[in-house]
């Protein structure tokens, strides 16, 4: 596989570049523009795009049935249409992501469409399926991950079998991701920056995917993802952020956000009902020249956790043993939240050398017993060279650690969802990445 992963490398950089040492390579829509122009064909469109394909060597406690991906490729393709008026500019942005087996799950493709005005007094406005202003702005340790990113790409789970109910990604796992919205971010003025959107119905996050379950789904398995945080949605969210930015790149800077989301939380199930969205982070990176150094912390508080609490212990996990989520000692407990995270980063930039390290650390409670919590514990090293602006090369190591409990598992068995229990794993990770 590292052989296939090189190949492609030494490929896409002849494709890219005839010396793949010139780093002021032009970059595949770039060279599209300038064809355009030649010819006389203005259309204010552009395009862009990256791609990630990565080896991946994991040994790792328990694999029970899980089938972990050994060649991974992530990326995307953005198309930009972009004009101006004397006051104001407007367009739209389309955004496809490629994701090995997005297809075979039934993922939406399109990951964001939108248009958009902006001003130099008032900001820019977005309107359609984008991020959230929180989600914008939030900064954190992973901000500066190298390489494959470790727990920041968001795909580790492809690889590691992770114990159940932990959470093993970056970013507030409730926030309503690329839902249609409204956002609008403000100009930057003495390096402070505000942002705030609204979000009318997190279900409707998927561009051209139509289908959606309806607010009064009553099955069995909706009420078990509800138990475990996971399927509950929410309505009318309002999120807001603030960012400070100071210095430069060839000196002292810093970096400071700060972001809430608020929403209403809403349940698949007939009976019960979720808690309201409350959940905040705050990040710092802070850099000198060529080293810099992140944090971040994001608390999901007990947003969309099933309000209904179980009566009496729960039970020993037995494997054997098929669990019915109308047991009245299955759910969870008083002290039940929907995770915290915390990411610690710092990295070196040196000519063509990226170097970082990092420590991610997620804690979700199933009751307030300290005996019943899921937790993981990932310590993630990479490197990456690159030759040009269009190609780098990289090499990642993840330590990987997680543990949970029995109610956790119990909650995971009743939905037909992965109960695996405790879990580590060491993974190496080769691969390469191109600009387009």
């Amino acid at each position: 596989m590292f052989k296939k992963v090189f190949f492609v490398s030494i490929l896409c950089c002849q494709i890219f570049s005839v010396q793949c040492e010139e780093e002021n390579v032009k970059l595949l829509h770039e060279n599209v523009d300038e064809f355009l122009e030649n010819v006389g064909l203005d259309t204010n469109l552009s395009f862009s795009g990256d791609g990630n394909l990565t080896a991946a060597f994991i040994h790792q406690k328990e694999t029970a049935n899980f089938e972990n991906e050994s060649m991974s490729y992530q990326g995307n393709i953005d198309l930009h249409y972009l004009n101006h008026t004397n006051e104001f500019g407007y367009g739209f942005e389309f955004s496809v992501k490629t994701r090995s087996g997005i297809i075979k799950t039934g993922s939406a493709i399109v990951d964001e469409f939108y248009a958009f005005i902006e001003t130099d007094r008032l900001g820019r406005f977005n309107i359609g399926y984008t991020a959230t202003a929180a989600d914008t702005f939030t900064i954190g340790g992973n901000s500066i991950f190298t390489a494959y990113g470790g727990p920041d790409s968001g795909n580790l789970g492809a690889f590691f079998n992770q114990s159940a109910g932990t959470i093993i990604g970056t970013g507030c796992h409730v926030d309503d991701g690329k839902a249609a919205k409204i956002a609008w971010f403000s100009p930057t003025v003495k390096g402070f920056s505000l942002a705030m959107s609204y979000t009318l119905d997190s279900k409707r996050s998927a561009p051209f995917k139509t289908k959606h379950c309806s607010e009064n789904c009553n099955s069995d398995h909706n009420v078990c993802w509800d138990y475990a945080h996971t399927s509950g949605f929410s309505r009318h969210i309002l999120t807001v952020a603030g960012k400070y930015e100071y210095g430069s790149d060839d000196d002292f800077n810093a970096t400071i956000t700060m972001g809430g989301w608020f929403g209403k939380g809403k349940s698949g199930t007939i009976e019960g009902g979720v808690h309201d969205v409350r959940a905040y982070q705050i990040g710092a990176i802070l850099g000198y020249k060529e080293f810099k150094v992140a944090f971040g912390f994001i608390d999901c508080g007990r947003s969309i956790v099933d309000k209904h609490l179980a009566a009496g212990d729960s039970p020993f996990f037995d494997e054997n043993i098929d669990y019915d989520v109308h047991d009245t000692r299955i759910g969870l407990k008083h002290g039940a939240d929907a995770g915290k995270i915390y990411t610690y980063g710092v990295s070196y930039n040196e000519d063509n050398w990226i170097l970082s390290a990092g420590y991610f650390r997620s804690v979700v409670n199933f009751s307030d017993s300290k005996a019943e919590r899921a937790i993981a514990n990932i310590v993630t090293v990479g490197a990456e060279y690159r030759f040009n602006r269009a190609l780098s090369v990289y090499a990642e190591y993840n330590n990987i650690i997680t543990k949970t409990c029995d109610r956790a598992r119990i909650y995971a068995k009743a939905c037909g969802q992965g109960c695996e229990g405790a879990n580590r794993a060491n993974m190496l990770m080769f691969g390469t990445k191109f600009n387009l």
